[in-house]
């Protein structure tokens, strides 16, 4: 589903499987999204957020070595100032265990997306954390 209003934001995947991050970066493409980061784990993550004058979210799988996805989201709270502190961040995950979606939620996780992922689910979700007119999941 095209966004032109996706243009203006920023987005990061954070994805182990090179194919999976691949597929995930050609659908924010044809969402709309212009600038598309990308990194293989949650270090790499945080060294590109770096370098990055803003991100209007991040994508991120959980399940990543050595620095996955909970540590991650836990490490940009409390490492970096506002705004990329308050990034906010989706989880794309292939399965939703209570406890670790619990955990993410009380880390203000932005929410989930399950794998494999689902081009009009993914852009629902993000529409909605972006605050986006029309956006609803």
């Amino acid at each position: 589903m095209y966004r032109p209003e996706f243009a203006a934001f920023a987005v990061l995947v954070v994805e182990d499987d090179a194919f999976v991050r691949r597929s995930i970066v050609r659908m924010l493409r044809a969402m709309g999204f212009v600038e598309v980061k990308e990194a293989a784990d949650g270090e790499a993550a945080l060294q590109t957020l770096k370098a990055m004058p803003q991100c209007g979210v991040v994508l991120c799988d959980i399940g990543m070595k050595p620095v996955g996805g909970l540590q991650f989201l836990e490490r940009l709270r409390k490492e970096f100032i506002p705004p990329l502190s308050d990034t906010p961040v989706i989880f794309i995950t292939g399965s939703a265990d209570s406890e670790t979606v619990k955990r993410a939620m009380t880390m203000k996780a932005a929410g989930y997306v399950l794998k494999p992922v689902v081009p009009d689910k993914l852009s629902a979700r993000i529409a909605t954390t972006l605050k986006l007119p029309g956006a609803a999941l």
